[in-house]
């Protein structure tokens, strides 16, 4: 069966988007240096740590009927990651992110297009407010992005 576009979707009905990754997370019983890997509050290390997690949160939300999720990858940018000494693993933590949801949503066969969209935050370094110059925020997505 074909996949239908998006936007073709969104013409003929409305679409159920997931819930919120990080409030599912934080309802969890996770422990900071074996789940986390000892980086307090970044969720998508787990996309590394704990692959099941992130696919059975996501598979939980198409499970209620959602159309859609997004991804794992709300602090997935290069300069929120370098936070948690992340940074060179940008490219391969959103890549990952980005799979585990298409698992989830390819796990079910009842012939009900499911969807994967891409997540990403503000990020914790604003231009706007003088933490990062926008040279700098640029430099360090492209850098990440031709990973």
């Amino acid at each position: 069966m074909a996949r239908p576009h998006l936007l073709d979707a969104l013409r003929d009905r409305v679409l159920l988007c997931d819930g919120g990754m990080g409030s599912r997370v934080q309802a969890l019983t996770l422990e900071v240096e074996r789940d986390y890997w000892g980086k307090e509050n970044c969720t998508e290390v787990l996309n590394l740590s704990r692959p099941d997690i992130v696919r059975d949160i996501h598979r939980g939300y198409y499970e209620a009927g959602a159309d859609m999720v997004l991804t794992n990858s709300f602090g997935g940018s290069p300069v929120t990651l370098a936070e948690f000494e992340l940074e060179e693993r940008a490219f391969e933590i959103n890549k990952l992110s980005v799979e585990l949801a298409r698992e989830a949503a390819e796990s079910f066969a009842d012939g009900r297009h499911r969807w994967v969209v891409g997540d990403i935050g503000p990020g914790t370094k604003l231009p706007s407010l003088g933490n990062i110059t926008y040279d700098a925020l640029e430099v360090r997505w492209w850098n990440n992005a031709v990973a």
